[in-house]
């Protein structure tokens, strides 16, 4: 890695406090319809509805089989392995194996990001891993849940979720009352019923994906193998350019009251690049994390 690259490399860092910033902002006084109009994005879409209520639970169960295969991958080798979820296993499992997948879920999540409601896969990304994590202080699990809260609950977040009125006030309660004899079991399950509801919507959101240009463009560019390596790159180019796209965008348009919408969606498609897959990204370059390549 030579000096002048290091030089070009800036890596965007986003970090909870700049996104519940921006997340927050977006509803300043200057721009009161913000909520209105987003909302009339995400419901101009065509969204097909499953016929029978799909289970988050089926997800998780196939989550857990998945990373014990994954584990015994990662044992045989002797290191961790590329291990993804091959196209074969997302046309017969549906979404819960694409949820599962790396690669594969960046060509869903651009799906997502053109219909205008990737807030509710990184909204399901986020509380599950605030579900599984067990390494949290009671402080550090009140702030995370917070956290969720505003960013994807709140009545003033430009990213709030589209789900059932009553769950949305159980949480909002919640979140208000917790107090030092709240368990850290009933933090940790808040967002839970929130989570089967985003699950219904996205299992309506890959009926649509499936039947896409991105499912056979994914197809083609992947093949079936369950293992990716220049793939990866590949397809967070299609993330950057999206981002580059919007970007544009607002040059032209400054005023655009979706301008702070899509200066947030930026920052949570590179902590989703950086967290799934350990790659950043900026207009120039794109590298792996830990110094391990460039792809420009």
């Amino acid at each position: 890695m030579n000096t002048e690259k290091e030089q070009n490399i800036i890596a965007c860092t986003p970090v909870k406090s700049r996104t519940s910033t921006l997340i927050n902002n977006s509803r300043s006084a200057s721009s009161p319809n913000i909520k209105e109009q987003i909302n009339e994005f995400i419901h101009s879409t065509s969204i097909l509805r499953p016929s029978s209520a799909p289970s988050v639970d089926v997800h998780d169960n196939y989550m857990a089989l998945t990373s014990k295969r994954e584990k015994k991958l990662n044992h045989f080798f002797g290191e961790k392995t590329p291990f993804d979820i091959s196209i074969n296993e997302i046309e017969v499992s549906g979404l819960k194996a694409i949820l599962q997948s790396k690669v594969p879920l960046c060509y869903f999540l651009c799906s997502l990001l053109e219909d205008v409601c990737s807030e509710n896969l990184f909204f399901f990304l986020e509380a599950l891993e605030f579900e599984k994590n067990k390494d949290f202080n009671a402080e550090e699990q009140k702030e995370s849940a917070i956290y969720i809260y505003e960013t994807y609950l709140s009545r003033k977040s430009c990213l709030e979720i589209n789900i059932d009125e009553k769950v949305h006030n159980d949480i909002h309660k919640f979140i208000q009352n917790i107090n030092s004899n709240t368990s850290y079991e009933e933090i940790s399950e808040c967002f839970k019923n929130a989570r089967k509801s985003v699950y219904q919507l996205m299992e309506g959101s890959f009926a649509k994906f499936h039947k896409s240009s991105y499912f056979e463009i994914m197809k083609k560019e992947l093949g079936n193998s369950p293992f990716y390596k220049d793939e990866r790159m590949v397809a967070v180019c299609k993330l950057r350019d999206y981002i580059m796209k919007n970007d544009n965008n607002n040059k032209q348009n400054p005023t655009n009251q979706l301008t702070k919408y899509h200066e947030v969606i930026s920052i949570l498609i590179h902590q989703f690049t950086k967290s799934i897959l350990d790659i950043d990204f900026n207009e120039k370059d794109i590298f792996f994390l830990h110094g391990r390549g460039y792809y420009s």
